[in-house]
This record gives C-alpha cells, sequence and structure tokens, in this order.
C-alpha cells in the first residue's frame, strides 16, 4: 500500500497524493477519483513506469487480472487507448487533466 497524503487544491477541492513505490515521486488526484480507483484495485501498488521513449505512466497491479493497468485509464473509466495530460504532467492524475484523443474514442 502506497502512503497517501490528503491537501486541497487551488480551488479548494480535496485531492489525494499516492507516494508512488521506488521512486521519489507522487501522482495526485481527486479524492473522488482515488476512492473510485481503490474500489476497483483495492490497495495495489501504485508505481511509475516508462514506454522506453521517455513517456512516464502511474500504474498498479490488478489483482482480479494479474495484469499492470494504467491509473488514468480507471479514472477515465476505459480499457484501452491513449490517455493525454492537458498540462504535460503525467502525475497530475485529476480528472480535469485528462484526455482521451477523439481517435481513440469509442
Amino acid at each position: 500500500m502506497n502512503p497517501i497524503e490528503l491537501a486541497e487544491d487551488n480551488c479548494g477541492r480535496p485531492i489525494v497524493r499516492v507516494k508512488l513505490a521506488k521512486a521519489s515521486a507522487e501522482a495526485a488526484l481527486y479524492l473522488t477519483d482515488y476512492e473510485h480507483v481503490i474500489a476497483i484495485i483495492g490497495r495495489a501498488s501504485w508505481f511509475l513506469d516508462t514506454n522506453g521513449k521517455g513517456n512516464r505512466y502511474v500504474r498498479a497491479l490488478h489483482p482480479a487480472s494479474a495484469c499492470n493497468v494504467m491509473i488514468a485509464r480507471l479514472i477515465l473509466g476505459v480499457d484501452r487507448g491513449a490517455v493525454r495530460y492537458r498540462d504535460g504532467d503525467s502525475l497530475n492524475l485529476r480528472s480535469t487533466n485528462l484526455i482521451r484523443p477523439l481517435r481513440h474514442r469509442p
């Protein structure tokens, strides 16, 4: 289980900062989105992964499928396809920062 810190963003919305395993980084997301993710994957360890091309992603091992899943996809409620970050920061997992490119929408 990753250590978390409760805080508020600049607009006063509750956020959670999740310390990532084996990294000196933390992801930030809205408390409601954190609760949604926890309902799906439980207290699985979150970690920072790369695609070998310099892109970083926050992932966790899904206990039911035994596969790594992207936390951003869980927040958006999608199984596959690209996710973009409005501010370019893949550690900013606030739902307002996550974008599904048109070509990846159903």
